[in-house]
């Protein structure tokens, strides 16, 4: 080798030896690094949770409603329940403090009583009744006389039974009220001023007449109807008073007597008329 090349070949030797040596990286360098910095960070986690603020919190967790919480809310929010024996107890408090509607064991029966006087005399707005066939005729007798003094009343009679033509039968044991006829052609009737209330006791006439039992069973019927219809009226058209004549005496010819004992059975109701006046002249 040429003594030029050794000499520049020491020199590149030289140098090198005389540079700055790098330093190397130890490879638990950098994790020992990151373990120093995650110890400090633990180390300050530490501090953190053993300061005062820290065990303050851990002594008082947040509140989450447990289920027995829970179950107690919805308890108090439950509507107390009712005692059964209590509630049997106030129903009977109040059951036997309700009034309550007991059939009269004596009820009232209708009153009869006697005046010596003339039916049709009788003063304004009382109830005059007598007892009619379901024919629509009052040909003789004292309904003639009915017939005469009270037209228009009679023409309303005659169409009720004429209403009911196909079966008479289905009139035997009611009453039909006719009131004051104040628009009548008859001076007699406008000024009476009565009602007028027959009585449908049997459904033929003379030889067609029904038997006295049945002439009774339907009088006893068709007074308790006409009664009824008297109270319908309280308060709004007052009848002053109920008279009749002796009634199925008559072209009926069943004995007064056993016709007024049939009149004393019926029972009257609460706020029905209870006597009825029999004029006998």
């Amino acid at each position: 080798m040429p003594p030029e090349t050794r000499q520049t070949q020491q020199t590149l030797s030289d140098a090198w030896s005389s540079r700055p040596k790098r330093r190397r990286l130890n490879p638990n360098s950098e994790t020992s690094a990151g373990s120093g910095n995650r110890s400090h960070s633990t180390t300050e986690k530490d501090q953190a949770e053993t300061s005062p603020a820290s065990k303050k919190r851990r002594s008082n967790p947040p509140t989450t409603p447990s289920s027995s919480s829970t179950n107690s809310i919805h308890k108090s929010q439950t509507t107390t329940p009712i005692n059964a024996s209590e509630t049997r107890d106030e129903l009977n408090t109040k059951t036997s403090q309700t009034p309550t509607s007991i059939p009269n064991p004596n009820p009232p029966h209708l009153k009869v009583t006697h005046l010596h006087t003339s039916l049709f005399a009788s003063p304004p707005t009382t109830l005059l009744c007598h007892a009619t066939n379901a024919h629509g005729t009052w040909g003789a007798g004292i309904a003639a006389t009915f017939k005469t003094t009270y037209p228009s009343a009679f023409a309303i009679y005659k169409s009720h039974c004429a209403s009911h033509s196909h079966d008479p039968s289905l009139l035997l044991g009611t009453a039909l009220l006719i009131p004051p006829q104040t628009t009548s052609r008859s001076a007699t009737e406008r000024n009476a001023r009565h009602w007028i209330g027959c009585l449908f006791t049997s459904v033929g006439k003379g030889r067609q007449k029904g038997s006295k039992e049945s002439i009774l069973e339907a009088t006893g019927d068709a007074v308790r109807d006409l009664l009824g219809q008297v109270a319908e009226l309280e308060g709004e058209e007052g009848i002053g008073e109920v008279r009749m004549c002796k009634i199925n005496s008559g072209l009926f010819g069943v004995p007064w007597e056993a016709t007024r004992e049939v009149l004393e059975g019926v029972e009257v109701a609460e706020g029905q008329v209870g006597e009825v006046v029999v004029c006998s002249l």
